[in-house]
């Protein structure tokens, strides 16, 4: 037999009317059970719980409501009754999240970053990390290009010890500052990246350069350190630790206390990969070894003469022997300040 479904609907006003709400929702269930698909009928029901006061029912049926409205995708229905729903009790987490995936559906992006931030903050609160991290995560994918859902979610997993994953986020946020121009804050977030990947030297080249241009030569000398550290041969580290140096207005100091601290001994390789003109010219001339003392000339009538540095012979005087004649054994010599001679006599 079928229902007769107007006469269910007055007898339901009447008991309403009357404020006997028990009866009121008897006859109103009688309605969608006999048609499921009444949404209308099942709001209605939600409607009378809550003028009851009975909040937990109340929430129960409006959350079937909200499914219905989803699934036939009447969005903007659905989130009008999620709404009603965090009005009775804010704290129904679920709801909220259902709420922010409505707002994506309708493209209300916004809308959906506010409410995923709540639900985020209620994870945290409640100490459930994951679903935390998992509903920043959904915001930044949301909202690519927003910089602080990304540097916000970037620190969460910072804070969760997800050090590669953090890092990832904070170069994205890193990348689109530098494309928008905004540097204080590129070098804000690129200090952070930074932190999590101190093995990343190509950054800190980066990082010293941009500081070097804005004349700010501790910062780039303490990022220089990381580069030297690596690698102490490196060409571009030593260029920019040079030009660190001539900002700071440090003069080189000596071979013997470079080896203090990493950034002395640069400058000692700066200035090593840079030979001075007077350097090359000396390194240039080739030292000539001392020529070898010849042998004297032992025959007779020859008088020899010795100085500092060579032996030379010159003929012997008018009254020298002539050759062939053996010489006397006995010798005369003389010395003077700067040679000594031997003559030899007959």
């Amino acid at each position: 037999m079928a229902l007769n479904r107007a006469k269910v609907i007055e007898v339901a006003q009447k008991h309403l009317a009357k404020g006997n709400f028990e009866r009121a929702i008897a006859e109103n269930r009688k309605l969608v059970e006999d048609d499921p698909r009444d949404v209308r009928t099942l709001l209605k029901i939600g409607d009378i719980y809550t003028r009851q006061g009975s909040r937990p029912e109340a929430v129960r049926t409006y959350e079937q409501v909200a499914e219905h409205y989803a699934s036939q995708g009447f969005f903007l229905k659905a989130v009008a009754v999620c709404k009603q729903i965090l009005k009775l009790e804010p704290g129904r987490i679920e709801v909220s999240l259902k709420l922010g995936q409505m707002y994506e559906e309708l493209q209300l992006v916004s809308d959906a970053l506010t409410t995923y931030e709540l639900v985020a903050q209620t994870f945290a609160r409640a100490g459930n990390m994951d679903r935390a991290l998992d509903t920043l995560g959904r915001m930044a994918a949301l909202d690519a290009e927003n910089i602080p859902v990304r540097i916000k979610y970037a620190e969460a997993l910072s804070k969760a010890g997800r050090t590669e994953d953090a890092a990832d986020e904070f170069a994205a946020g890193a990348a689109l500052l530098e494309q928008q121009g905004r540097i204080e804050d590129y070098l804000k977030v690129s200090e952070r990246l930074l932190y999590h990947r101190p093995a990343d030297l190509d950054l800190a080249r980066k990082l010293s350069s941009v500081y070097l241009e804005r004349n700010d030569a501790k910062r780039a000398l303490a990022k220089l350190q990381l580069a030297f550290k690596a690698n102490s041969k490196d060409v571009r580290t030593l260029e920019l630790l040079a030009q660190a140096f001539r900002l700071l207005g440090q003069t080189p100091k000596t071979s013997a206390s470079t080896a203090r601290s990493p950034a002395s001994t640069a400058r000692a390789s700066v200035r090593r990969s840079v030979p001075s003109t007077s350097s090359a010219s000396s390194s240039s001339i080739r030292r000539t070894p001392r020529r070898a003392r010849p042998w004297p000339d032992m025959r007779p009538g020859r008088r020899r003469v010795r100085s500092r540095s060579t032996w030379r012979c010159r003929p012997e005087p008018s009254w020298a022997p002539r050759p062939g004649v053996r010489p006397s054994p006995n010798r005369r010599c003389s010395k003077t300040t700067s040679s000594f001679s031997t003559t030899t006599t007959t």
